[in-house]
Parts: structure tokens; C-alpha cells; sequence
């Protein structure tokens, strides 16, 4: 469904910071580059390049991740909670779902971190299915307004707070 602004008024907007995520994603994949040299030009013993090797591995794919995820979303991500549907803004264009679209929706919100963050993972009724990795000060009350709406249409809610360690 494209985007419709018959789904009320606005609740909550929240825009995603990529260039953020963006950087971080290059930092995180810089280390993974710097540990992969320091692997082959090492003249330390066999378990010494095995430990460069795997955190190489694990910063490439995490800031793999993080670069991708920046770069696919763009830097005009939002996401609007309206009375009757949430809006999903991202380089490829706007998305509204109404909320009986709405299959279910796990919110696990991480309150412990040096940062608010909030995951959202969304069902639809047609099986299709949407991530939301949320990062900032309002991302709770995004979370919880989703929650809310699906609660109203009867649809299964599952709502936590998530440690991060």
C-alpha cells in the first residue's frame, strides 16, 4: 500500500538519524579492515592471527550491517504513528499500513543503554513482515503507540523491556 493520508491525524513522528549509523557502520567496518591486516602482516603465532581473523569477521559483519542499513534507508527515514495506521518513510518512498493490516507486533524497548533504542518487529495479516530499529528519544513512545494501536483491533502484542548485555 503507498502512502495515505486517510489514516488521521499524526500521533507521533519519529526521523531516523542515519548519518549516524552511517559512521558508526564505517568505524566498526575500519576496524574490521585494520584487524584483517593486522592478521596477515603479523609475525605472532597461529592462535594470535585466529583471534585478528575472527574480530575482523565479527567488525566486518557488524559494520556491514550498519552501513547497509544506512545506506538502503537514506537520510530521510521516518516513521509516523497516525490514529488509524503507522507511515514508514524511506529512500524508496512511503509505506501506510492500517492497523487491522496489522497481524502482530513485538516491541522490546532498551531502556538500560547509554542510548534509548527500540526494535519493533511487525506481522501482517498477508504473512509480509517489517524490522524497525529505532534509535533516539521518542522511539518508546513510537513502540508503545504501535502497541496501543494493535491492542485496539485485537491483534497480538508481545511488549518488553530488552537488556542490551
Amino acid at each position: 500500500m503507498t502512502h495515505d493520508a486517510g489514516l488521521g491525524r499524526v500521533l507521533v513522528r519519529h526521523e531516523e538519524r542515519n548519518g549516524w549509523r552511517l559512521l558508526l557502520g564505517a568505524v566498526v567496518a575500519g576496524g574490521g579492515v585494520l584487524s584483517a591486516v593486522e592478521a596477515m602482516t603479523s609475525s605472532d603465532g597461529g592462535i594470535a592471527r585466529a583471534v585478528y581473523w575472527v574480530v575482523a569477521a565479527l567488525l566486518a559483519w557488524s559494520g556491514g550491517r550498519l552501513l547497509l542499513r544506512a545506506l538502503r534507508a537514506g537520510t530521510g527515514e521516518y516513521v509516523e504513528v497516525r490514529e488509524h495506521g503507522l507511515v514508514h518513510a524511506t529512500a524508496a518512498g512511503a509505506v501506510s499500513w492500517r492497523w487491522d493490516a496489522f497481524a502482530s507486533v513485538r516491541v522490546g524497548h532498551h531502556t538500560d543503554t547509554f542510548v534509548l533504542r527500540c526494535v519493533i518487529r511487525i506481522r501482517f495479516a498477508d504473512g509480509s513482515r517489517r524490522d524497525l530499529s529505532l534509535w533516539g528519544r521518542r522511539t518508546h513512545e513510537v513502540g508503545r503507540l504501535i502497541a496501543a494501536g494493535c491492542r485496539r483491533h485485537g491483534r497480538k502484542v508481545v511488549e518488553r523491556d530488552v537488556s542490551s548485555f
